[in-house]
């Protein structure tokens, strides 16, 4: 049993930039055309920004959307090792980034449920995501919102759902 996590791109969707552009192809790159991440066996994952707005995170601007995007995770400054050394560690942006938190999310729910498919886990994810502060191009494809351990794990512990149905509409911020 395995789950494919896959990062959605860091081109912004950027459309056919110049050749010789870490962004070019030979068509329009979006992340419902990025493989694997668009596959629909696998959880494709956008990159958010701690930046708020209206109490919301925001889209990173690099980050690729579309509809297969299924999830958001924090992908600015994240604090990684690198290649300098083997001690050597440094701030970093991009989707790659994002995947391992929804990775690790996925792992954690299923370590807590091992009888619980794959489909179950991946609602409670998308569920219990964070709604996020969306431009007009970006509205209903950057997933389900930014992903929140907290209210999965609750989720899983308490209110395990139906496949396709939504379980987190309250406040579940830890003053229950």
């Amino acid at each position: 049993n395995l789950q494919f996590v896959a990062a959605a791109g860091n081109c912004a969707n950027t459309p056919n930039p110049e050749e010789g552009h870490p962004c070019y192809y030979n068509f329009a790159l979006s992340a419902d055309n990025h493989f694997p991440s668009s596959f629909k066996w696998t959880i494709g994952v956008a990159a958010s920004s701690a930046g708020q707005v209206e109490g919301k995170d925001i889209t990173a601007g690099f980050s690729n959307y579309g509809y297969s995007v299924d999830v958001s995770a924090p992908g600015t400054n994240i604090y990684s090792c690198w290649k300098e050394s083997e001690s050597s560690y440094r701030k970093a942006s991009g989707t790659s980034l994002s995947s391992p938190f929804v990775a690790g999310l996925f792992a954690l729910l299923w370590s807590r449920n091992p009888s619980w498919s794959k489909q179950e886990i991946k609602q409670i994810i998308r569920n219990t995501a964070e709604p996020m502060y969306l431009n007009s191009k970006r509205t209903d494809r950057m997933g389900s919102g930014r992903i929140n351990a907290f209210k999965a794990l609750f989720a899983a512990e308490y209110l395990k759902p139906p496949v396709g149905e939504k379980i987190c509409s309250g406040d579940l911020d830890g003053d229950f």
